[in-house]
């Protein structure tokens, strides 16, 4: 249950990643500061949505490289950027990155939790989302999530078209002012079995 409005912008950093699945390297860009250039893209959208509205939280999706200046999870933090944003969103953490309801490569996990943890540690919220369709698949994505500290979901379809027929994890009826004090989330973005965007909204 919601007591104050939250207006929640998810900035999708997914071709940001410096080691996406596809990675491919373009000579002729040179060696412009892409990373620097996103961050500041989002620091800007921050500091206008907060302006309108002390409630905006702002959650990049992926590209978790931003939160150090450099990409690599040893060098000085963004820390600017940090601050800027309220939550880190993760797809793919413990199942999806190869294949739906198939468990990520444990070298992927733990490299992504390197940076999500140096997100934590600055006071932001992590929204872990893994695709995964069987009962243990889901659970143990639960469970590792858990042990992280990461708020979690599991979605059935990958299309996020849905909201998947299982136990609500970590269900409660606390009164949520702030993404902070959140213990689940549920990640529904496509309204193709809703008969229209309004309905999708209204739930």
């Amino acid at each position: 249950m919601l007591t104050t409005r939250i207006l929640i912008l998810l900035i999708s950093l997914s071709l940001l990643s410096s080691c996406s699945k596809d990675e491919v390297f373009d000579p002729e860009l040179g060696d412009q500061n892409y990373k620097g250039e996103m961050r500041n893209f989002v620091i800007g959208l921050s500091e206008y949505a907060k302006k309108s509205s002390t409630n905006f939280i702002v959650i990049p999706q992926n590209g978790i490289e931003l939160v150090t200046q450099d990409g690599e999870p040893n060098w000085s933090l963004a820390q600017k950027y940090l601050a800027a944003i309220d939550g880190n969103g993760q797809e793919d953490l413990f199942y999806g990155y190869d294949e739906d309801d198939k468990a990520t490569p444990t070298s992927e996990s733990n490299r992504l939790i390197q940076y999500l943890n140096i997100s934590k540690q600055a006071g932001n919220s992590i929204l872990a989302s893994d695709y995964c369709s069987s009962a243990a698949n889901i659970n143990n994505s639960f469970s590792k999530n858990d042990q992280n500290g990461f708020i979690s979901f599991a979605s059935t379809e990958r299309e996020l078209n849905i909201i998947p027929k299982v136990a609500i994890h970590q269900e409660n009826k606390n009164n949520i002012s702030k993404l902070s004090e959140a213990k689940n989330f549920l990640y529904l973005i496509n309204p193709s079995k809703f008969s229209s965007k309004q309905a999708l909204y209204k739930l």
